[in-house]
């Protein structure tokens, strides 16, 4: 009996930046922040006013322009929210493929002190226009603390999941590595 909605979501991107930097696949343990998930989202709340717009006459092509904006904006905050981690035997690289916030860090494992997994819940507020979350990581190596957005990458939902590996997969798999998490979602 199927209860729930798992969508699996990869980022083919990701992938084939890895292999270009080196890495195996098979040899990653990769958990993928998809910005296609938000971007679906985005487009399935545009089809839902279609229907709405035809009761109440309004005409969406004298209001166009402002359906490109709200794509365009949304675009750039989610292209700008969404990281990607990836975690290898002794490194922790952090991928955002989404242009033009095109980056890979890369950390080794032994140098990170502590990781905190949290959510900005004033980005939260400003965000959920955009169907995106405030999720993020913060990475300290040396006193110096790194915050990453990962807004498509969820918490465990059991049996509605849009991606393969969630936050809390990303918790366990830093606590097998000896990383201090602190996890507050």
């Amino acid at each position: 009996m199927l209860n729930g909605i798992s969508f699996k979501l990869k980022d083919h991107r990701v992938d084939k930046i890895l292999r270009k930097e080196g890495y195996q696949l098979a040899e990653c343990e990769i958990f993928y922040s998809p910005i296609q998930s938000t971007l679906n989202y985005l487009a399935l709340g545009f089809l839902m006013l279609l229907p709405l717009s035809i009761f109440l006459l309004i005409k969406i092509d004298m209001y166009w322009h402002y359906f490109c904006i709200y794509f365009l904006l949304g675009y750039v905050i989610c292209g700008y929210l969404n990281n990607t981690f990836v975690l290898t035997t002794d490194k922790l690289l952090v991928i955002n493929p989404n242009f033009p916030f095109t980056r890979i860090v890369t950390y080794e494992l032994n140098q990170i002190e502590d990781t905190e997994i949290y959510r900005s819940l004033l980005l939260q507020g400003i965000c959920w226009i955009f169907f995106q979350s405030g999720n993020y990581v913060t990475i300290t190596i040396g006193g110096d603390r790194f915050r990453y957005y990962c807004g498509s990458l969820c918490v465990d939902t059991f049996d509605e999941d849009i991606t393969e590996k969630t936050m809390d997969d990303f918790h366990y798999a830093l606590k097998e590595r000896n990383i201090s998490v602190q996890f507050r979602l």
